[in-house]
Formats: C-alpha cells, structure tokens, sequence
C-alpha cells in the first residue's frame, strides 16, 4: 500500500532547483524563523541560568554582608540607572548610583532589579553606553563604577 504524500511533505522533499520564487521564499522564512527560535530561546535560557546564579549568589553574600536598603530601594537604582543610561549617559548619576551601594549585596541586588525590571543585563549595558577607552575621559567604566564600589569595599567588578 502506497502511502499518500501531502502537500507538507511534497513542499520539504521537492529539490531546490525546482521549486518556485514563492516557495524558495516560504523555505527560508520557516528555515530562517526555525533557526530564530532556537537562538531566542538559548538567549532567554542564557539570561534565566545568570539570573539564577546572581540569586544564589545573594543567598550566599547576604549571610556575610547583610543588604543595606529595602528590596524596593535596589528597584529605584535600577531605574536611575538605566535612565542615566538610556538617552544620554549620565555619567555622574551612575557614579552616585554606585556610590550608595556599600557591599557585594547591594551590587548583586540592583543587578537582579535591573534584569527583573527591564530584562537586561547591567553588566552589557553598562559596556553598551560608557567607553572603556575614551579619549576625553579615559576609562569610564572604572572612573564612574569599578572606583566607587571600590571605594566602600565592594569586591564585584564590571
């Protein structure tokens, strides 16, 4: 008994040379769409594994330094933060920003604001809008992050 071949299977199984404009097109877009989700969703898993790893992180800092600020506190520096990121970099915003965070608890909790918050990582973000290498300013990344957590001890980096 011969099986019957559907229009599914004859569209996939027919041979590049003859298939027609319209269907060369409809191949790419499912192959294209096909390869679009699988990178999607790897970069959705990629940015849920970190963010599980900066919760086990702040269970493990926050037995050695406690958090400063309340919860909520953490979610307004997010949102300073990439506001002083968004349209214009906000270099000194950022600065006072990092400033007010005074242990690796602090820091690991406004990383974890921020992504909850805008789905992003600070870390890229930070690297997206200041220079590592500015003519005028020279590294900013240090000057108005890596310095002033340094500066209250902070051990986590950018």
């Amino acid at each position: 008994m011969a099986t019957k071949r559907t229009p599914i299977k004859n569209f996939f199984n027919k041979e590049w040379e003859k298939k027609d404009l319209i269907e060369k097109l409809a191949t790419v877009g499912v192959y294209g769409g096909a390869v679009y989700g699988l990178y999607y969703g790897f970069k959705k898993f990629a940015q849920w594994r970190k963010l599980q790893k900066i919760k086990e992180e702040i269970e493990t800092s926050v037995s050695v330094d406690p958090a400063t600020y309340p919860d909520s506190q953490y979610i307004i520096y997010a949102q300073g933060l990439h506001e002083a990121m968004e349209w214009a970099d906000d270099e000194d915003a950022i600065k006072t920003i990092n400033q007010k965070l005074l242990n690796n608890t602090d820091v690991l909790k406004v990383i974890k604001a921020y992504q909850d918050t805008y789905g992003e990582d600070l870390a890229t973000d930070y690297n997206s809008n200041l220079d590592r290498n500015d003519w005028w300013n020279g590294d900013e990344i240090e000057k108005y992050v890596n310095a002033p957590l340094r500066s209250n001890g902070v051990t986590i980096q950018f």
